[in-house]
């Protein structure tokens, strides 16, 4: 996959003007990794789920991504390649670990300072890990001699919990057993030589797994002086609540500890469900504050281990839009889904909210932050009715045979519904994406800005060819014609500014600004700025405004209406001209 279509001539992954070289600094590191240089790390730190492969799926948009990483001035990014959840064969297995240390070398290509961390899940299936053979490397770690077998997943799982825990024959772990370690050793050494210099794992907060999990840690890190980028690599898990985290005696087993974010419940008003975050003094079902500290993997000694909480997805948690009081449901939601569904103005609001507590609370001793937030970039979110639903106006480098392509692609999964006035409705069924909206990626939530806010400042000079809008390679704009767009119709800017640009004023300036993304229209349109009722019809979201006679009004709707059913037309045959190449071009493989 290559760069994509610039608006510009120089190469995607130069070092931002708006970092200086002393800034630049502070995140350099070789063979070892101060106390400093750590927290600067984790004060910018995203998650983004499959940056580099999920399961055997490739990153349709990575090129956007990694353009909305560099704008933003990310330099951990959590999640970035993981395969357990989604992986079902051995050949899907394969091919992530190629391909996400393809796309680490781009984006080390990039900036080179960025660490990406894997994720090492607590599921194992039987049908990739039972067809994976043990190297031989794996069996010297363990100062076993090699022997020609598999991985057994028998050997692996916990009994008590049984082989179908997660689904048939998708077990848990159990680190009492040997083969687990070896299991788990072989993914981080892959890891490692892919690229990734930190490791999630979910597992090992049970006290009678720590001198296990201890070993397999140490194993990691030795393995990581001589094959890992810059000699170390970072663990990183999930601690439990009740023991403020994994520790023998005084030492801290991870390099980083964290949980989900847990957002507590306060009022509903204006649509809104907001929340707030705190300690375990005015709410118990927290993770902000528990984490202990100790002698510290690094070498230093801190008495709060530095923590990273996000936005996490576990599932429906109770009725949808009802309190439920301390729980780990948020409003019914879990952390990530009840973000994304949240106005595009509050989304924003809440972020520069979590950076002002997170700096100014839980600190250390010495007054130094402890909390951090890994900010969202791209997150799974869980299945509920209320899918949260963004406007998309095309803007000069649309396309249609890559809009419908990426709705379609199995990993996002977006409805898409043609309205009446060329735009469209997109329904986001599997992720959230902070992205700002744009041609590029149609289905942003529009965050990206407030990310480079909190991580470079509000008046960080901008890099132009960061703000370039970016379609996959392969793709092309079709140009100005757009679904249900005549030729008396204009795309322009100021053409297309939508009536109900909400949010900041900054934010409703920039849609008349002449920058590629910004000035699309569709950037700036809030995502619950239609009500309900609006969005029920493609034909009310027309304003007819109040008429002295019935017969204008039915008219109107008349002419709505027929607006609408040419536009789904319209919509149909895009659709069908992009299956229709699709076929041309596997023919033309074929042949």
């Amino acid at each position: 996959m290559g760069l994509g279509i610039l608006l510009t001539a120089a190469p995607l992954g130069t070092a931002s003007p708006s970092l200086s070289a002393s800034a630049a600094s502070s995140f350099s590191f070789q063979n070892s990794m101060s106390e400093t240089v750590l927290k600067n790390y984790l004060s910018r730190a995203v998650t983004f789920q499959g940056l580099c492969g999920e399961g055997g799926d490739e990153n349709m948009l990575f090129d956007e991504d990694l353009r909305m990483i560099l704008r933003t001035g990310a330099k951990f990014v959590s999640r970035a390649a993981l395969f357990a959840w989604t992986s079902t064969s051995v050949d899907q297995v394969e091919k992530h670990f190629l391909y996400a240390e393809k796309m680490a070398k781009k984006v080390h290509a990039a900036d080179s300072e960025i660490i990406l961390q894997a994720f090492v899940a607590e599921i194992v299936r039987k049908s990739y890990v039972d067809k994976i053979a043990i190297p031989d490397w794996v069996f010297q770690a363990f100062g076993k001699e090699p022997e020609k077998r598999n991985f057994s997943f028998d050997k692996i799982i916990d009994k008590k919990k049984g082989s179908d825990y997660w689904g048939s024959n998708a077990g848990y772990p159990d680190y009492s057993n040997e083969e687990t370690l070896m299991w788990y050793y072989y993914c981080i050494c892959k890891y490692i030589d892919a690229g990734y210099e930190s490791i999630h794992i979910q597992e090992g907060t049970d006290t009678s797994e720590y001198a296990n999990v201890d070993k397999l840690l140490k194993m990691g890190r030795e393995y990581a002086k001589t094959h890992a980028r810059r000699g170390i690599v970072l663990f990183h898990n999930f601690f439990d609540m009740t023991t403020g985290g994994n520790k023998i005696g005084n030492r801290l087993l991870f390099d980083i500890q964290g949980n989900g974010l847990v957002p507590n419940e306060t009022v509903k008003e204006d649509g809104v469900l907001k929340c707030r975050i705190g300690s375990p003094k005015d709410f118990w079902c927290t993770w902000f504050g528990r984490s202990s500290g100790g002698e510290h993997p690094l070498g230093f000694t801190t008495d709060i281990c530095p923590t990273l909480l996000e936005f996490d997805n576990y599932g429906q948690q109770g009725a949808l839009g009802v309190s439920n009081g301390e729980s780990f449901g948020t409003w019914g939601y879990d952390d990530i889904t009840w973000f994304a569904v949240q106005p595009e103005w509050y989304r924003n609001e809440f972020l520069l909210y979590l950076d002002n507590y997170m700096k100014s609370n839980g600190l250390t001793k010495a007054g130094k932050q402890a909390y951090f937030c890994l900010y969202p970039m791209r997150r799974v979110i869980t299945a509920q009715p209320n899918w949260p639903e963004t406007v998309y106006k095309p803007g000069k480098r649309y396309s249609t045979d890559f809009l419908f392509a990426y709705c379609e692609s199995k990993l996002e999964n977006i409805g898409v519904n043609v309205q009446s006035d060329g735009t469209f409705q997109l329904t986001s069924k599997a992720y959230y994406r902070a992205n700002r909206q744009s041609d590029g990626c149609p289905n942003g939530f529009n965050q990206e800005d407030t990310i480079r806010q909190i991580f470079l400042g509000k008046n960080a000079a901008e890099n132009p060819k960061y703000n370039t809008v970016i379609l996959p390679a392969g793709y092309q704009p079709d140009g100005n014609e757009t679904p249900n767009q005549t030729s008396s119709q204009s795309s322009s800017k100021a053409a297309v500014k939508p009536s109900f640009v909400q949010g900041n004023s900054s934010l409703a300036e920039s849609a008349e600004s002449d920058t590629d993304v910004s000035g699309e229209a569709s950037v700036q349109i809030e995502s619950n700025a239609l009500s309900s009722n609006e969005h029920s019809s493609g034909a009310a979201a027309i304003n007819h405004g109040k008429q002295k006679s019935i017969w204008p009004a039915v008219w109107g709707t008349v002419g709505a209406l027929a607006a609408l059913a040419g536009g789904t037309v319209c919509f149909l045959c895009f659709r069908r001209k992009q299956r229709e190449k699709q076929s041309d071009s596997t023919k033309s493989n074929k042949e």
